[in-house]
Formats: C-alpha cells, structure tokens, sequence
C-alpha cells in the first residue's frame, strides 16, 4: 500500500521555522531520518520526496503554494 504524507506550512524565508510551519518541520524530520531529498514538481506545486517502509511506498509532500 502507498502513503502520502503531506506537511502544511506557508512558504518564504519569513515563515521558516515557525509555528506556521510545524508541517514542514515534520516532513522534513522525516526526510532527514530516512536520508532522502526534495525535488521539486511543476505540476503538483510541491516538494515531493519518498522511500520506502516495510515494502510500503512513502511519499512526502510539502506544497509551495498559499
């Protein structure tokens, strides 16, 4: 089965690490704990990063639209 785990947050250095943000940190935890990296996708408007997870296919998302 494949998850998607999308991370909320507002985009811009002005809203970095804060609470506005709280998504995006934890997307990017996850990330950094399994050693992956974001691209980023024209069509979805998004960074998307993923890996798999006991045979399972897991996709991060982090939008970088309002």
């Amino acid at each position: 089965m494949t998850k998607l785990l999308v991370g909320l947050g507002n985009p811009g250095d002005k809203y970095f690490e804060t609470k506005h943000n709280v998504g995006f940190m934890l997307i990017d935890q996850l990330a950094k704990k399994q050693n992956v990296t974001f691209t980023h996708d024209k069509i979805f408007q998004a960074d998307l990063a993923s890996f798999f997870l006991n045979g399972e296919k897991i996709y991060l998302v982090k939008p970088t639209t309002f």
